[in-house]
């Protein structure tokens, strides 16, 4: 496992250091909210056509005739009411002048302190970001993340996914993830553009990029872990993620914010190369994204809930090996499928 020693580092010694670029009062924001979200069950692309897997409540039970790899269980394909995602969280933000102008450009510059601290039924988690912005348009960040997670009975927060059954271990507090990453984001609102700025004319555009990396202190190299009752898929080592919105600012209206939003997440290096879908393994290099339209209501000056509906894509399997139960035994064709993935809904309280 690499040590988060000297990033987490990096940002304390950043904390310390803010007071002595700045002589400007900052501002300081205290917000909590609740998300949740509604995950549609579906038969894993059994019956996709067109490249689309509906919605589908039944469970399909695996054939008589299925032969299963060696200490592999097999498993049915679709829950038969789909999933339910809950989380409470508080974070805290401490934003600085930095470096600021006269012109459009520069007179917003800033630094930004982020502490956030997550609570699951399964899980845990802190994260710690630290934000410049030198310029309008242009968002730095560095972040850090430690968490960890125990068995709920419904849900299994964090355990290893490596003994070739796909059943993940399920001891509690089993060893903690550690996530650091470094962002830029490109932000655009063409009202700030125009020569004659109006309330209507208020069409923005961000676009994230994302490198990050992971570890599980509880799995070595090549073994795969399961965190936060997810498909148990992940492993150490670097990915890159993405996130785009367009959208468009609503004046005078509730609904203050409706937009499009893609987001996209790839392993990098050697796990990769590890199994892709060209040689028909189970898609180790496999882009997962998801996309869907996303609704901000502003109750009033402090409450606010935002509405996400998406959907996912998926690697579609070749054969009997959708029933097998460890990902890693799969076979895929090397092509992909959609499906309804989740609504989710984001509540925020301003302190």
């Amino acid at each position: 496992m690499k040590k988060p020693g000297l990033p987490l580092f990096c940002l304390l010694f950043a904390l310390c250091a803010l007071p002595l670029f700045t002589q400007e009062k900052g501002q300081d924001r205290l917000r909590w909210g609740l998300q949740s979200a509604y995950y549609f069950p579906h038969q894993e692309g059994l019956n996709a056509r067109r490249g689309f897997d509906p919605v589908a409540y039944a469970i399909a039970g695996r054939p008589d005739s299925l032969i299963l790899p060696s200490g592999d269980g097999g498993r049915d394909l679709g829950t038969g009411w789909g999933s339910v995602e809950l989380q409470g969280w508080i974070d805290r933000t401490l934003t600085l002048p930095f470096l600021r102008g006269d012109g459009p450009l520069t007179r917003d510059n800033n630094v930004a302190v982020n502490g956030r601290w997550n609570l699951s039924p399964a899980t845990t988690d802190l994260n710690l970001s630290l934000s410049l912005t030198p310029v309008a348009f242009l968002v730095f960040e560095q972040g850090n993340h430690l968490g960890t997670g125990w068995n709920a009975g419904i849900a299994n927060g964090l355990g290893l996914n490596g003994n070739g059954s796909g059943t993940p271990e399920t001891d509690s507090l089993p060893g903690i993830v550690y996530r650091g990453w470094l962002s830029g984001t490109f932000q655009f609102d063409m009202a700030a553009v125009l020569p004659e700025p109006d309330k209507w004319k208020h069409v923005v555009l961000q676009a994230e990029g994302k490198l990050l990396y992971q570890v599980f202190s509880g799995a070595r190299e090549g073994e795969p872990w399961q965190y936060q009752a997810d498909r148990g898929q992940n492993f150490n080592g670097w990915q890159f993620h993405s996130s785009t919105v367009l959208g468009y600012m609503i004046p005078d209206l509730p609904i203050n914010f409706a937009g499009f939003m893609v987001e996209t997440e790839r392993r990098l290096g050697e796990i990769s190369d590890s199994s892709p879908l060209a040689s028909g393994g189970w898609g180790s290099d496999f882009t997962q994204v998801r996309l869907g339209p996303l609704f901000n209501w502003q109750i009033d000056d402090r409450n606010g809930l935002t509405v996400l509906i998406q959907c996912h894509n998926a690697v579609e399997y070749e054969g009997d090996s959708v029933y097998y139960n460890d990902f890693m035994n799969r076979r895929s064709t090397g092509r992909g499928y959609w499906y309804f993935e989740r609504v989710a809904l984001a509540y925020t309280m301003r302190l």
